[in-house]
């Protein structure tokens, strides 16, 4: 594992035949995204505003178009 990337943690999944993306900061910095999500509807998430950093503790729920 990257030290850059320890306390970040994403996956996709397929539930019900659509396909979501969740990423999550489990740091208590914040850091940079690695997944970029300008073309995905967010679903879910702990903070409004979705930048090129993630907040601590950010965790966020998108359906992928």
């Amino acid at each position: 594992m990257y030290e850059a990337t320890k306390n970040y943690f994403a996956y996709f999944r397929v539930y019900e035949g659509r396909r979501y993306f969740v990423q999550m900061n489990l740091s208590e910095t914040t850091i940079l995204r690695h997944q970029r999500t300008g073309n995905y509807s967010p679903l879910l998430s702990n903070y409004v505003h979705h930048l090129d950093v993630m907040q601590p503790y950010e965790i966020n729920i998108f359906q992928v178009k």
